[in-house]
C-alpha cells in the first residue's frame, strides 16, 4: 500500500473519533464553590440588579390534584410590588433595557401597553443526586464524534465548565426537568373555511438519563422515552406516537 495512502487513513482514523476530555479536578473543585453545582457564576452583577446565587428555592410540594398555580409557595412573590412599570410615560429612561418585541408592543400600543419589572430572582435548585452526578460528569465525561456523542456523563449537567459551543448545546439537551413529566396540549388546525379543529394530545415522558441511580452503561443510549395519544378529534382518537 501507498505511504501516504497509509497517512491519510491515520489521519481521517483519528479526525472521526475527536474528542473532547473531562476538565481537571482543580477545575472541579469550582462547582459549588466559585461556581454554582450545575456551573453558573455564583457572584451578582456589579449593580446588584442580578443577586448572588445561594441555593435557589426549593418549592412545597403541591397536590397533584391541584390545577392552579401557586405563586404564594414562593417567598415574597404574594404582595410583591414592581421596582418600576415600563411604558410610554417613562421609555426614554430605559432604552437600553426592553426587547425589540416589547419596544414594537410600545409602540404600537402607546396609550396601553406596560410591563412590570420586579426584582430578579435566582430560584434554580436540584436535586442533591444531580449535583453530585454533574461533579462526576465533570470529570470523567467527553464528548465524542465532533461533539455529536456524549460518553460517560448521566443524570446531571454533561459538562458544567464548558469548553465550546457544543457542549453548551448538550446542556438543554440533557437538563434536569424531574423523572417524568405528563401533560396535555391543544394544537388548533386552521381549515380552509377558516373554522379550527381542536386536535388534543396526552404526552407520557420518561427522562430515564435523570433517575436518581441510573448509570451511563444501564441506560444503553437510551435518555427518553416519550408516548403520545391522540384524544381528539374523534375521527384521530386512539392513534399513538413513540420514541
Amino acid at each position: 500500500m501507498n505511504i501516504k495512502l497509509c497517512s491519510w487513513l491515520a489521519i481521517t482514523a483519528l479526525s472521526c473519533t475527536q474528542s473532547w476530555a473531562a476538565v481537571s479536578p482543580e477545575e472541579a473543585n469550582g462547582l459549588g464553590s466559585s461556581l454554582t453545582p450545575l456551573g453558573a457564576e455564583k457572584v451578582g452583577n456589579e449593580d446588584g440588579a442580578i443577586p448572588e446565587w445561594t441555593g435557589g428555592h426549593r418549592m412545597r410540594r403541591i397536590p397533584a390534584e391541584a390545577v392552579a398555580r401557586h405563586p404564594e409557595s414562593y417567598p415574597g412573590i404574594g404582595g410583591q410590588k414592581p421596582l418600576f412599570t415600563f411604558s410610554s410615560a417613562n421609555a426614554s429612561d430605559y432604552t437600553d433595557k426592553p426587547s425589540r418585541s416589547h419596544q414594537t408592543l410600545l409602540a404600537r400600543n402607546p396609550g396601553s401597553y406596560k410591563m412590570n419589572v420586579y426584582p430578579t430572582v435566582r430560584s434554580v435548585y436540584a436535586p442533591d443526586y444531580v449535583y453530585k452526578a454533574t461533579r462526576e460528569n465533570a470529570l470523567k465525561g467527553r464528548a465524542e464524534n465532533f461533539g455529536e456523542l456524549i460518553v460517560d456523563v448521566v443524570t446531571g449537567i454533561p459538562f458544567p465548565i464548558p469548553k465550546d459551543g457544543k457542549e453548551v448545546v448538550w446542556h438543554h439537551k440533557t437538563r434536569h426537568r424531574g423523572a417524568s413529566i405528563r401533560c396535555y396540549n391543544v394544537q388548533l388546525v386552521v381549515q380552509n373555511s377558516g373554522t379550527l379543529t381542536a386536535h388534543k394530545l396526552g404526552e407520557d415522558v420518561l427522562f430515564s438519563d435523570s433517575m436518581p441511580k441510573v448509570t451511563y452503561a444501564g441506560l444503553n443510549g437510551v435518555m427518553t422515552d416519550f408516548l403520545q395519544i391522540n384524544l381528539a378529534p374523534p375521527r384521530s382518537s386512539g392513534g399513538v406516537a413513540g420514541a
